[in-house]
This record gives structure tokens, sequence and C-alpha cells, in this order.
């Protein structure tokens, strides 16, 4: 039972891995989306440290204050996710931003060609799992897990077809003839494989000696 459960979990942590990087390659390479994981605790509590966002391609003119924008910061052109509390028109497009954990807003309007997109949706804590995956353990991993349940998977068939002959050669054993006979006794002693003759005959022999 256990290593059942084992195999089962095994089966579907890899199986939601192959699913995530096929999704996340799909969306990147046809929808130009981005996911980036949250390493800082500025937009705390919505998202999380270790969370990933995906950040959807957008016109800035169709984004409104309350949304969460993915942005090029002015001043050291660091990546940053957080709010927009206000628009602002001066020439071009600007925006307010500040983190839902900040006390203050952003030390600078964000210009609008600096916006990456807005963010779409968010999954919590996938960003460990994601960086563990790339690491040179979650990759060795990754490799290894696959291969040893293939592994076991076969030793266990092996086994399986293995018992199946032993039990269809058990009861056949060289020496004797396991089809009944006559009387319906076998032609042979089962355990030492010597004819034997039928205990009616013998009898019947003697009696007529006796005569």
């Amino acid at each position: 039972m256990a290593r059942a459960l084992i195999k089962w979990a095994g089966n579907l942590l890899v199986m939601l891995l192959i699913l995530v990087a096929a999704f996340s390659l799909i969306t990147s390479v046809f929808l130009h989306w981005q996911f980036r994981t949250v390493v800082s605790g500025s937009m705390d509590p919505t998202l999380k440290v270790g969370s990933v966002v995906a950040t959807q391609p957008v016109d800035p003119e169709g984004i409104a204050v309350g949304d969460i924008v993915s942005y090029y910061s002015p001043d050291h052109q660091k990546l940053i996710v957080h709010r927009v509390i206000e628009r602002s028109t001066d020439g071009q497009l600007y925006f307010g931003t500040q983190g839902d954990a900040n006390g203050s807003p952003d030390p600078y309007l964000v210009p609008a060609r600096n916006v990456v997109g807005k963010v779409s949706f968010h999954v919590p804590f996938l960003g460990y799992a994601s960086r563990f995956v790339t690491s040179p353990l979650g990759l060795m991993l990754l490799l290894a897990v696959p291969g040893l349940l293939i592994i076991g998977k076969g030793i266990g068939n092996i086994r399986v077809e293995v018992s199946k002959l032993r039990g269809a050669t058990a009861g056949t054993e060289p020496g004797w003839d396991s089809t009944p006979t006559g009387g319906g006794q076998p032609d042979c002693d089962q355990k030492t494989g010597r004819g034997q003759v039928q205990l009616p005959i013998v009898a019947e022999f003697w009696g007529q000696r006796g005569n």
C-alpha cells in the first residue's frame, strides 16, 4: 500500500511539473506572457514571497487605477510588481505605483513605455518549486525520479512473470504421468516416480493361485 501511494504521488508530481512547464512555454512563446517569482514582501498579503505571477502584455491606455502591473523602475531599471494608484498625463502617460505593504507611494512616476504588462493571475508558493527544479539537485531529481519509477515498474512486472512460471511448472515433475487410467489411479507413484500395481489386480492374482 505504501509503495503504491509513493508511486502515485511521484507520478502526480511529474505530471504537474510537465503541465506547468508546457503551459509556461506555450503562453510565453505564443502569448508573450512573462512569469516571475515574487522575491520581496512589498505586495504582501496580495502577493506573498515565493508566488509566481503571470504578466500579460497590454496596451498601457487600458491600465486602470487598482491594477497590479509589472514595470521597470525609472531610477535603476529593476523589474518591479506594484499596484497602480494614479494615472498622470503630461504629454505622455505616467503611472503612480505603490506596494500594498508599503506605507508610501514609490518615489517616481512610471512612464508607460516602462510597463511590461498587467498581472493576470498568480500561484502562491510555486516559485519555491520552480527555483528548486532549476537547481542542480532539482534537475537531478526531476530526471532520476521518472527513471526510478520506470525501473521499479519493470522489476515488478518481471517478478509477476516469474511467479506465473513457477506456478505453471509446480505440478509437472519428470518421471510420472498425471493422466489417470482405467481405475482412476495414476500409473506412477507421485513421490517416487515408480510404477505401482493396482491393488485389486494383485488380490485377484493371489486368489487364483490359492485355488
